[in-house]
């Protein structure tokens, strides 16, 4: 009777639906856009220093779901300040990423970062190439292994006790669905 019971883990930090659905159902659960984004507040905007000579401040990236690619893509606003530059100049950096589970603080983290642009307005040839050049460490920096979504304690024992846990993970148009596999055919 349990099992029929699993019914709407969607509090504030957990997404999990499936709603009065047998054990041999639970099959996945959707993230939404809008949860993953709220997931990123509060870790921007985040501060980084290339080589003693400019300091870079990536705001809050703006998500994008790329279901073709399996991917999510994000675009940060950046201002970059320091040493060699006498005002701050603006900019934007946009990256892309999968999404893995990380079973030991039950969190989905970004995973294989790719940049796609990494652009300071108004910079001299030569500070653009030092961003080129460290463009793809700071975007590891920035969001590799960020968490987008941590699973709370509670949830993870309710999956438990169906004899579920997270599995394959797939970006799709209308968001993140996280698959749920038997515990017993992963050990």
């Amino acid at each position: 009777m349990q099992r029929r019971a699993f019914c709407c883990l969607l509090g504030s930090g957990s997404l999990l639906t499936a709603c009065a659905a047998p054990s041999s159902q639970l099959s996945n659960y959707l993230l939404t856009m809008a949860q993953l984004q709220q997931a990123l507040v509060g870790k921007f905007p985040r501060s980084y220093p290339l080589a003693g000579l400019l300091d870079l401040q990536l705001q809050t990236p703006q998500l994008r779901l790329l279901a073709q690619a399996n991917r999510i893509g994000a675009r940060m606003a950046l201002q970059a300040t320091g040493p060699l530059l006498k005002t701050a100049h603006n900019g934007a950096l946009d990256v892309d990423f999968g999404l893995r589970y990380e079973a030991s603080d039950q969190s989905i983290r970004a995973t294989n970062l790719r940049v796609q642009q990494l652009q300071v307005d108004g910079l001299s040839p030569r500070l653009a190439q030092l961003l080129t050049d460290y463009g793809g460490q700071l975007a590891e920096k920035s969001l590799q292994d960020v968490a987008l979504h941590q699973l709370r304690a509670a949830d993870v024992s309710k999956l438990e006790r169906f004899g579920v846990r997270p599995g394959a993970i797939t970006v799709l148009p209308q968001g993140v669905s996280v698959g749920l596999l038997p515990i017993a055919a992963t050990r």
